[in-house]
């Protein structure tokens, strides 16, 4: 917590231009402050986020990387450098909201299986050819039934390719994803749950596309 919070005025101060919105308020940064969230994909894209939703106020975050395992951004706990493999193991009950980032369709593929079963809000995203597309879901899922992130590929597998990626559309993507964070905490509501939003800056094209339930679901046929 950082030392302002524990002063009504000074903390009043701080936020002052966040708090005179009507869609925040007193209460909003109250429930922005107090969110305890999960961050997991690319080291330099999970690192951005952490930035933009600290600077928004949030103190809480936890980050777990591709690259490597950290401490959250700032506490005192830590995540003991569990590999991806291991990524179920995490008490991720403790974190109803999870951001996801990254441009690594395996490590897609594992964190929804290892989120399949808990209870938890996840919005997420990457980038293919020179687009951008950013998710929400919701867990626990029953296989063979509810649509999953995975489901998704099998219906689109041209949309989860491994590219290397402007940078420019990579800040872009984690930018997206950072504010749908915020807007969850904020009204606990997205028009992005169980969708995809696609936008490709070449072709001026943006659109909404529902995740289906897909037969071929490999989450289902490995869970059967």
């Amino acid at each position: 917590m950082n030392d302002y919070e524990n002063d009504s005025n000074a903390w009043f101060e701080y936020y002052s231009r966040q708090i005179v919105l009507q869609q925040i308020k007193a209460s909003g940064q109250n429930k922005i402050n107090k969110t305890k969230i999960l961050l997991i994909g690319s080291n330099a894209l999970v690192k951005m986020s952490a930035t933009i939703l600290n600077a928004a106020g949030l103190s809480r975050i936890w980050i777990f990387t591709e690259n490597d395992t950290h401490a959250n951004f700032r506490g005192p706990q830590n995540l003991d450098a569990l590999d991806i493999h291991e990524l179920s193991k995490l008490e991720v009950n403790d974190f109803s909201l999870i951001g996801v980032f990254t441009n690594q369709i395996e490590w897609i593929r594992k964190i929804n299986r290892a989120l399949f079963m808990k209870r938890c809000t996840v919005f997420g995203g990457w980038n293919f050819q020179n687009g951008i597309a950013i998710y929400g879901s919701s867990y626990p899922k029953k296989p063979f039934g509810d649509p999953c992130i995975e489901c998704f590929e099998a219906w689109n597998q041209k949309f989860l390719a491994n590219e290397e990626k402007d940078i420019s559309l990579q800040w872009g993507m984690v930018s997206m994803v950072s504010t749908e964070l915020l807007q969850w905490i904020l009204t606990e509501n997205s028009p992005l749950l169980e969708k995809i939003w696609i936008t490709t800056v070449s072709q001026g094209m943006s659109f909404y596309h529902e995740i289906h339930f897909h037969e071929k679901c490999p989450v289902g046929l490995s869970l059967s």
